[in-house]
This record gives structure tokens, sequence and C-alpha cells, in this order.
């Protein structure tokens, strides 16, 4: 009898939840399915009220509108965005697609009006994806619509991209992130360009490394190309340098490490003992504060050299940033290890790289580099 009870008071209480629940049912709205922040067009949008307007903000944060002919150039700092009046508040995404490139860039958001500029949506040249994209290309930018088949396109043309040789890039609260070009493999090399190349001859001719350009990029036309077999099983395949190793000379004016960045776009061929050895040159016994003092050379037995092993075992294109401060010192007191042994970054004059079958002596070597720089204040922000 206490059992039976026991069941009937089980089911009372199931039968009361249950209606407490069907009191509270309510309908749900395509907001909520959505989620916050994204509205679908409703049944009657007919999309934009008039032509996109193109807008051009300056360094100093100036706007202007430009005729859609206009050709963009991000070089000089400046940003661009569009302008839209829509029939109905609704969930728009903007995409610029890079002709040649395929480099992207996505700008969205949600409202009755399209303003990048205003929102901070701006485009200042920079890419979403492996991709830069290339001076003189055209861009075609698509506007499209949450729930609507509505799309409106047309086409920009790019006439200098975002530069990285010696730009400065202002950020609030923050200190102002500085870019230094060591190479971009292009030829016209930015201001550090590695024009050497050597190799380890005792690996054999058939077998030494091979450096040159590849088709496959990240910014511009070409990247550099390295390849090669460690036949004599000393690691060592060859490298690159600049020509004198002091072009960098009074270039960097930090004197924190931490804050300084070595940063390398890396891609990978799926040949896990190919490394690229990372190399800082710095001039310990000149003096960067005064004018005439400049090198005229590097000289290995007398100065510092700092290296980092990036070990390239994966597959694709990877983005590299090192703080200096991570570098290891040469151990040759004639090839950079008869230095002061402290890391000064405003004495540094010249990078390299070296290719290495690493940590496995004896294997095939293969990688691609490409828009190698050196950042101060933080790593490399496209």
């Amino acid at each position: 009898m206490r059992r039976s009870k026991r069941i009937i008071v089980v089911l009372l209480t199931i039968v009361m939840s249950a209606t407490v629940f069907l009191a509270c049912k309510r309908s749900i709205s395509n907001d909520e399915i959505l989620g916050p922040g994204l509205v679908s067009a409703p049944a009657d949008f007919t999309g934009l009220l008039s032509a996109p307007v193109l807008k051009r903000m300056n360094r100093f944060g100036v706007v202007t509108t430009i005729s859609p002919t206009t050709s963009l150039f991000f070089g000089t700092l400046n940003s661009y965005g569009i302008e839209a009046d829509l029939s109905h508040e609704v969930s728009w995404t903007i995409t610029f697609e890079g002709v040649t490139s395929t480099a992207e860039v996505i700008r969205k958001g949600t409202g009755n009006k399209i303003n990048l500029l205003a929102d901070s949506l701006q485009w200042t040249g920079e890419s979403d994806n492996f991709r830069f994209f290339m001076d003189g290309e055209d861009v075609l930018y698509t506007i499209s619509f949450l729930g609507s088949a509505i799309e409106y396109s047309n086409t920009l043309k790019i006439a200098t991209t975002k530069g990285y040789n010696e730009l400065i890039v202002y950020r609030a609260n923050q200190a102002p992130l500085e870019y230094y070009m060591v190479d971009n493999f292009d030829g016209n090399y930015g201001i550090l360009p590695m024009q050497t190349a050597y190799a380890d001859a005792a690996d054999g001719v058939d077998k030494v490394a091979i450096f040159t350009t590849n088709n496959i990029q990240v910014d511009g036309v070409v990247s550099y190309y390295a390849k090669g077999t460690d036949a004599s099983k000393n690691n060592y395949l060859g490298g690159a340098s600049h020509e004198s190793l002091i072009e960098m000379w009074r270039r960097i004016k930090e004197t924190d490490p931490s804050k300084v960045f070595v940063n390398a776009y890396i891609y990978g061929y799926d040949k896990p003992n190919s490394s690229v050895f990372l190399q800082l040159y710095e001039s310990d016994n000149n003096d960067p504060l005064n004018p005439s003092d400049i090198p005229t050379s590097w000289v290995g037995n007398a100065n510092d050299m700092w290296y980092s092993i990036v070990q390239v075992n994966w597959k694709g294109w990877k983005l590299v940033s090192i703080p200096y401060s991570a570098f290891k010192p040469a151990n040759n007191p004639n090839s950079g290890g008869n230095g002061n042994r402290i890391q000064e970054p405003h004495k540094l004059s010249g990078c390299g790289i070296e290719i290495e079958s690493f940590p496995t002596p004896g294997f095939p070597v293969e990688l691609s580099m490409d828009l190698m720089t050196i950042t101060v204040n933080g790593p490399f922000v496209p």
C-alpha cells in the first residue's frame, strides 16, 4: 500500500512539472534562433537604397569621398571603407578578394546602414588568409545579406599595397608597432636583402642545397625556396645572408631584446628534419649613438651572432615570430661567439638564414620562406 502511494505521488509530480512547463512555453523568434546580434532579412527587404560610396581615411583621420574607379593606395597608411543605406535592418557581409592573389578580407555588421569607417571596420590593406594582396591587382568586393539572395559586386584596383618597410603603426593604449623589412624575396628586397647564397660543398654537386625562387608565395610574386640533401651527414646544407652583414646598422633603436621579434612566413613540405636557423649579427664594438661610427664589415671573431632554430615539421604556410630574447649565442669564437655575449638589439647590423637537416642529419630538406621582418613592441601583425 505504501508503495502504491509513492507511485501516485511521483506521477502527480511529473504531471505538475509538465503543466508548469506547458504554461511557460512561448514562441521562439527568428532572432533567437540566429543568436544575439544577427538579423535576417525580412520578406520585403530590397537591399541597398543607392549605390555604395567609397571612402578613404588618411593617417590623420581625415575622411574623404572618392570615386569608385580611384586606385587604392595603402602604402601611405590610408584605409578604406564603404558606406551604404539599406532598406531594412539586416546582418551584412562585405568580402574583398584579390583577383590575382586570392587574398581575402571580410567585414561584417548589422544595421540599416553600412559604414565601415565609422564602425572601425575599415580596410587597411591586410588579408585574412595566408596570401597578401598585390600591387596593381583588381579586387572584387561583394556585399551580401543574411537570409537574402540579393548581392552587390564591384571591382576596385590596388595601386600600392600595405608595406612593411620601416612602417610604424600607432595603437591605442599600446606602444607603436614598428616593422622593418628584412627581405620579401621579390627582387626589390625592401631594405635588407639576402644578397648572397652559399652551400655546403661536402654534400656533393648533385645533393647541394638549391636556393632559388618559388611561386608558392605569401607576399608579392615569389618566395625563397631551399632544397637539398645532407649527404655529408653534418646537418649543414647552406645559407643566405646580407652582403656585408652591416646593412641593418642603426635601424633598430630598441634596447630591450624581449620587445624585438624576428618574423617569417615559412612553408613546410612535410619533411620533419627540415630546419632553418635564423641568425642575427651584432656589431658590438661600434656605437650606434655616434653618427660617425659606422662598421665597414662584420668581424666574426670580435662580435656576437645570435640564432634560433625553427624545425619546419608541418605542411603549408605558418607565420613564425620569435622574440630576440629567446635567441641563443653562437659558440664558435671565429663566427660570432667572441663578442660581449650581451643581447643588444640596438647594435643589430645584419641577418642570415641557414638550412639544415635537423635534428637528425642525413635527410632531404625542403622549405620556402617569405616576408622576413623584424618588429618592435610585438610580433608581426598583417
